[in-house]
């Protein structure tokens, strides 16, 4: 069962990310089984390890501590399921152990500006030359040739970029969709891209140099908009709403909660109109047989009715089931502690409790995919800033102690505390 839930077992990947994009792919590649190594600077880890002086709410208990640096939970949620190797690239020691590493790897991953791999040693001809096999994925904000190739980019900005914001925004004013939901959406296609290069890899022997540029993620998800837009049908939605729906919208309820609920299908409304007859709401004016385009030149109409509903509910979660069994649309809006606290997600293994020597035993996230019945991740905690430095030289280069000792106290390397 276990070889089954870690398809990527046996599968050794040199990790050169930092920050949210990189991390999240490489995530999921640790949560398939491969080994991870990820190598941070011994002058600058990773940004998500934060400092002292982060956000608060990032730490446990809002308390940084003196270990701050394997506290913060950023850090500590992106980065289950890997190993953490401190190694200064900067250094003609430090770059060959990475080339060593890189012998004995199948894949090496680096979110850097495009050109800087190349500079430290590390570009694709380079690792070519160590190991044939090697299968290269960057990403980078922009495309090497783009104008804005070493411009700095951060989600925010390939929300916007990719048309994504003024979708989601309104006649006036776009709105970005959330907190720099293009890191994750362009670790997600790095993930996948990468996994598709070692399949041909395998096969053919043969390496590969994937740049992945993350301004360009997220487009693909806005193929319907980008044909209507090529027509020259111009398309703004209005903050919830949806072209293809109504209603559809997050309506705040009587207990104090919000409910997010829909009517994509003529059918879903018939359903919802008998529903709101049932319930007493007025619906005087609103027809049970509108068609969709009916239902949008009379939006403002069924918008009272749903806000008029929405107020009479006092059990959103029971309101809820009712309307699903119903067949139509809805849920709660959940924050972050209705999730942490969801029986459904622990025992689903969703939620997977872990002890973590810095920060105690807290709920981490596992990946939203079950192979063979196995919930995928969510197997080790984030490791410690150094913490696998003198196990990964020893048992992937050979080195012994006095050696590693060595590089330890030269400042090339460094282990956890």
């Amino acid at each position: 069962m276990l070889e089954m839930s870690q398809p990527l077992r046996g599968i050794r990947v040199v990790d050169l990310t930092h920050v949210w994009s990189g991390p999240m792919g490489t995530r999921v590649l640790a949560g398939l089984g491969a080994e991870v190594i990820k190598l941070e600077s011994p002058a600058k880890p990773d940004t998500l390890r934060g400092n002292a002086g982060d956000i608060r709410s990032r730490y446990p208990d809002f308390e940084p501590g003196e270990d701050s640096i394997n506290r913060n939970a950023w850090f500590n949620t992106q980065n289950v399921d890997k190993r953490d190797v401190v190694l200064d690239l900067k250094s003609s020691r430090g770059l060959e152990i990475a080339h060593q590493l890189v012998r004995h790897a199948d894949l090496v991953i680096a979110n850097y500006r495009p050109g800087v791999l190349e500079r430290m040693g590390l570009g694709f001809a380079a690792l070519s030359e160590l190991n044939p096999r090697i299968v290269l994925v960057e990403m980078p904000g922009y495309p090497p040739d783009s104008r804005l190739a070493s411009a700095p980019a951060f989600g925010a900005q390939f929300d916007a970029q990719s048309g994504s914001a003024n979708l989601t925004g309104s006649p006036t004013a776009p709105l970005l969709t959330g907190f720099a939901i293009g890191d994750p959406v362009g670790g997600l296609n790095a993930a996948s891209a990468a996994i598709a290069a070692l399949i041909r890899a395998r096969k053919t022997g043969e390496g590969a140099h994937i740049m992945l540029a993350q301004s360009e993620a997220m487009m693909p998800l806005l193929g319907e908009y980008f044909l209507a837009e090529s027509v020259g049908e111009p398309i703004v939605e209005d903050l919830n709403a949806d072209r293809r729906a109504e209603p559809h919208g997050i309506y705040r309820t009587g207990d104090g909660e919000w409910i997010a609920l829909s009517a994509r299908t003529d059918e879903q409304w018939r359903a919802l109109h008998a529903w709101l007859v049932e319930q007493g709401v007025e619906v005087r004016g609103l027809e049970a047989s509108w068609t969709l385009p009916e239902r949008r030149q009379n939006s403002d109409r069924i918008s009272d009715a749903m806000k008029t509903y929405a107020s009479s509910i006092t059990d959103t979660d029971a309101e809820t089931q009712a309307l699903q069994q119903h067949g139509i649309p809805a849920a709660p809006v959940a924050g972050a502690r209705r999730l942490v606290e969801d029986e459904h997600l622990r025992s689903h293994g969703v939620l997977v409790e872990m002890e973590h020597p810095a920060v105690g035993t807290h709920r981490y996230q596992s990946l939203p995919t079950v192979i063979g019945g196995q919930r995928v991740g969510g197997r080790t905690p984030a490791p410690l800033y150094g913490q696998d430095t003198r196990e990964v030289l020893a048992e992937v280069l050979g080195l012994d102690d006095p050696c590693i000792d060595e590089l330890i106290a030269s400042g090339i390397c460094r282990e956890a505390r």
